[in-house]
């Protein structure tokens, strides 16, 4: 059974996902808080409160009064489809938003920064991976991204924040896919945008329960300038994926991470290089979580730069990679968080560069950091919320200088960071 009620709320900030946050009073008269979608600070709105087996949700009726800060969103499934979270926020309010988040993260662990740069973007239409949901039905079949708080998932024709390459492959793929797979069938379909097409994976619950005839692939592949397209344990490749940088062809590996686009990149890049000429004297910069190069290659050719990552299939294509600059970079297979590096192994570096994924970098890591002779830390991180818990690990031997927010995630709620830390 469901229950729903609407009243009249004022919206008087936004939550850390950039929902909208209002009281209102409970039935028992309890003064209450809760957040709500597509919902700005000062808005006045009319909200909808359903009670499903005590799971309560919000969604607003109408908007009363709007902010100067809204805009109309430029895509038309938001608000349905869950992938974007703040299209309706001006550009202004959205880079305000996003850093105020990475401040209120650090006062959580009472941190401040005296230099938090504004933020800028990058990712508007530029993304060049995703991971899109794809499932066929006896009477439908859809490929998209999840409802938000939801499995159901919401059929796209387009993607606005995707690479124009990577949205007008959905309709297609749709289209290829739907003769190729049984009813009930289900799939998880990765894209990456890479130098010489797109990388597709395609990782099923049901794997084997289709045929792929490889000339008919490999036609599809031609005509939608395809590189690689895997399905479970079936690889067909057109031409190994790649991408440059720094000038360096770099092959791509199946599953390989990459920034999520090649703007931003670049502006990490310089933001990385910019801050390791500030600290001066340096011989030698240890990358960790280094992954396929992306900042270890163009630091290589004024300095030694040493780089550790766990994908060993990324350890293997960077090497090939650097060729004769080897001499001037070492790469290492090696689990940070099995076998982080110790502190007689980091004290011939003078600068770590630490690029760990969401969940941060290791207490014994940080620890182990904390006690070299290291000078300086480049941080970049895509979850401001570890990123200020790691600072707070390494505040006893550090301290917080400089912050660069880089929107590469237009449109959603997350925000990467570039931090840089010094000894006192």
């Amino acid at each position: 059974m469901t229950i729903c009620r609407t009243f009249r709320a004022v919206i008087s900030s936004l939550s850390s996902k950039g929902f909208g946050i209002f009281s209102y009073i409970e039935e028992s008269k309890k003064s209450c808080e809760a957040e709500v979608f597509n919902a700005l600070p000062g808005e006045k709105v009319l909200i909808e409160k359903c009670v499903t087996k005590n799971k309560k949700n919000f969604q607003i009726v109408e908007l009363l009064k709007a902010s100067q800060g809204r805009q109309e969103s430029p895509c038309s499934y938001f608000g349905s489809c869950g992938g974007c979270q703040t299209l309706h926020m001006s550009d202004q309010l959205q880079k305000g938003f996003k850093r105020q988040k990475i401040v209120n993260y650090l006062k959580d662990e009472n941190l401040e920064c005296p230099e938090v740069r504004p933020v800028e973007i990058y990712g508007r239409q530029t993304r060049r991976r995703f991971r899109f949901e794809f499932i066929k039905t006896k009477n439908s079949v859809k490929i998209g991204l999840r409802k938000y708080n939801s499995h159901k998932v919401i059929d796209l024709n387009d993607c606005y924040v995707a690479d124009q390459k990577v949205s007008n492959l959905l309709t297609p793929l749709k289209t290829f896919l739907v003769n190729l797979v049984p009813e009930s069938f289900k799939a998880t379909i990765t894209v990456l945008l890479v130098e010489n097409g797109l990388d597709i994976s395609a990782s099923s619950d049901s794997p084997g329960c289709f045929f792929l005839e490889q000339a008919e692939v490999k036609n599809f592949m031609g005509k939608h300038h395809i590189a690689r397209f895997m399905f479970d344990d079936e690889e067909f490749i057109f031409e190994s994926p790649y991408i440059i940088l720094d000038g360096l062809k770099v092959n791509v590996p199946p599953q390989a991470f990459l920034q999520a686009s090649k703007q931003s990149e670049k502006a990490m890049q310089e933001i990385v290089k910019s801050l390791c000429s500030e600290v001066g004297n340096i011989k030698k910069i240890v990358d960790l979580y280094c992954g396929l190069g992306t900042f270890l290659i163009p630091l290589t050719p004024y300095y030694t730069v040493h780089g550790f990552e766990v994908n060993e299939q990324a350890v293997k294509s960077l090497k090939s990679a650097l060729g004769t600059k080897a001499n001037n970079a070492k790469v290492y297979a090696r689990d940070l968080v099995a076998s982080p590096l110790k502190e007689n192994e980091l004290n011939e570096y003078q600068v770590a560069i630490l690029n760990p994924p969401r969940v941060g970098v290791s207490k014994i890591q940080l620890i182990e950091i904390s006690k070299s002779k290291i000078k300086s830390l480049v941080y970049i991180s895509c979850n401001p919320e570890t990123l200020a818990r790691d600072c707070k690990m390494l505040s006893d031997g550090f301290l917080l200088k400089k912050i660069f927010p880089v929107d590469q995630f237009y449109g959603s709620y997350h925000i990467e960071v570039v931090a840089f830390l010094e000894r006192p």
